[in-house]
């Protein structure tokens, strides 16, 4: 036995609290119920000598005898057993939660706790005490103890009937702690190698025995989580979410009578609602939401675009592909790989029905195919040419030939010699340093979506060209002395165009120095270098020892 959990320790208590601990270790209900009442009042210090009598009161051994007992007496003849009981169960979760348990002590707890739960369990209906939070109190417990028990506690049989019990009454009852906790056991629980198809069945059978209940609860909690597009998203909302694409994308088991079943109770809609909260969002979720972005185009994706698509559309879809926040670019399109190939052969008109929905699907396909042909010349072009990027050298060669930069991902050499010297002679000092930092900041940007945005922004740059030259000569002309910089905004879906200034940002400038050699031979060389604006900064030129070698 562990040492925290000997009926010695009762000796080390106070004379007073001494007598009540006894009193409850050896089967009185009340005291043991009053005991757990007036645990915040009992001094931190004593609190864990009190583990030994929740202990003791959850001997297993009188629970065969509780169900002869309630035939011959009734309710109360087993009222002492419920009543201390769920007392103990209460005063063991308030001091594991307090931190006065040993989790080395877990495993030992775990084997006197699970028969009661499981009798409580079982016999719930005739044994509840009125008021009592069973479920809230159950999760909380195990929560606490899935630490050094949780494989004992995850192999356990029968666990996930009472979780998935929880799960749905969590839900029903708009219970938020024991949601919470239901999602961290999930999740938890999720990513061992040992979750399979029994332990899908027992969580089937604790959320009602159907596919379609498990479906039901799994929408109902998206909806509770986030209901509306402008529901606030919270630290916790990625907790719930993590445990919703588990279960929706997960590989245990289900089977296309699940995918059936969730698509009936409004899967899309709710997936579709969660991701425009998240867009909407300020918070740093952007993990989350290309998760359950991905999970909402697999799902949607893999059925008849009769069934999901007017769906999607009315929940949001369009807003959730063009939305600043989602910069996933290509994952917009792969949506619409597959639905524009099996519509073209259907009356979209009578798929949707309503005339503003069929007017934004077209309008969709017509921007997919655009930019899926922009694509497709931009894979299949010709190797395009660059220059060294170290003005000495400035060499013109195939784009492949050269070797990239790995600070800032912006300059091309053609060799090591080039690169050392422009970090030496040339600007490549600073502005590597500059570019690393904006790299960084936009990290999450696939070196993918980089070039697919950059095609992008050449093609709508080439086909307005002339444009392009009349508005940056007009912007020219009424700011005088400022630089103008191009905009291409896709965040509506087609490319909009803004002229703006560089004036706040920085100034971009030329130096023209020439070089001599032992020879006595001079050339002239020709450095491009910004130099950058705080807020109430002066622009501060380049170190001038860049330029002793000049």
């Amino acid at each position: 036995m562990h040492p925290s959990l000997n009926i010695s320790n009762l000796a080390r208590l106070p004379p007073s609290l001494r007598t009540r601990a006894i009193a409850a270790a050896s089967g009185a209900d009340l005291e043991t119920l009053a005991l757990v009442e007036d645990l915040e009042e009992i001094p931190s210090e004593q609190l864990p000598l009190l583990l030994p009598v929740f202990y003791a009161c959850l001997d297993p051994a009188p629970i065969s005898k509780i169900p002869a007992n309630f035939d011959l007496f009734g309710w109360d003849g087993i009222k002492p057993y419920i009543l201390q009981a769920y007392s103990s169960l209460n005063g063991i979760e308030n001091l594991g939660l307090w931190g006065f348990i040993p989790p080395s002590a877990c495993v030992e707890l775990w084997d006197r706790i699970w028969p009661w739960i499981q009798f409580l369990e079982e016999y719930h209906e005739c044994l509840t005490i009125g008021g009592c939070p069973r479920y809230a109190g159950f999760m909380s417990l195990i929560c606490y103890l899935n630490g050094e028990a949780s494989q004992l506690i995850h192999s356990t049989p029968g666990l996930y009937v009472v979780v998935g019990r929880a799960w749905r009454y969590a839900i029903t009852e708009s219970k938020e702690g024991a949601l919470l906790d239901v999602s961290f056991l999930l999740q938890r629980w999720f990513q061992k190698t040992d979750w399979n198809p029994a332990t899908f069945e027992e969580l089937i059978l604790g959320a009602g025995g159907t596919w379609m209940d498990l479906a039901l609860v799994v929408v109902s909690h998206i909806k509770h989580v986030l209901p509306k597009p402008d529901s606030s998203v919270t630290n916790e909302t990625g907790l719930h979410l993590v445990t919703i694409l588990c279960i929706v994308a997960g590989d245990c088991g289900q089977d296309a009578t699940f995918q059936n079943a969730l698509l009936s109770c409004g899967i899309v809609t709710a997936l579709t609602t969660a991701v425009r909260a998240l867009c909407r969002s300020t918070m740093d979720v952007a993990l989350k939401l290309q998760a359950l972005f991905s999970t909402l185009v697999d799902e949607i994706s893999s059925f008849s675009p009769t069934i999901w698509l007017p769906e999607a559309l009315r929940a949001g879809l369009l807003e959730i592909m063009f939305t600043s926040q989602h910069r996933d670019s290509r994952s917009r399109v792969s949506i619409s790989r597959h639905s524009p190939r099996h519509l073209h052969d259907r009356d979209a008109a009578a798929i949707f029905g309503d005339p503003a929905l069929l007017a934004r699907w077209q309008n969709l396909l017509t921007l997919v195919e655009s930019r899926l042909s922009i694509l497709a010349r931009h894979d299949t072009e010709p190797s395009m040419v660059k220059a060294c990027d170290n003005i000495e050298c400035a060499k013109i060669l195939p784009k492949q030939e050269f070797k990239r930069c790995g600070g800032c991902l912006n300059r091309y050499y053609c060799s090591k010699t080039c690169q050392a010297n422009d970090w030496r002679r040339g600007e490549q000092r600073q502005t590597c340093g500059d570019f690393s930092l904006a790299r960084i900041g936009y990290s999450h940007v696939s070196p993918r979506d980089r070039t697919f945005l950059c095609a992008l922004t050449r093609h709508d740059y080439i086909i307005r060209e002339e444009e392009l030259t009349e508005r940056q000569l007009l912007f020219i002309q009424q700011h005088p002395g400022e630089i103008p910089y191009i905009m291409f905004d896709f965040d509506g879906g087609t490319c909009e165009i803004e002229i703006g200034s560089l004036k706040d940002i920085m100034q971009l400038h030329l130096m023209k120095a020439w070089e001599g050699n032992e020879k006595g031979l001079r050339r002239s060389l020709v450095w491009a270098f910004p130099l950058r604006f705080g807020t109430h900064e002066a622009p501060v030129p380049l170190p001038r020892k860049e330029f002793d070698n000049t």
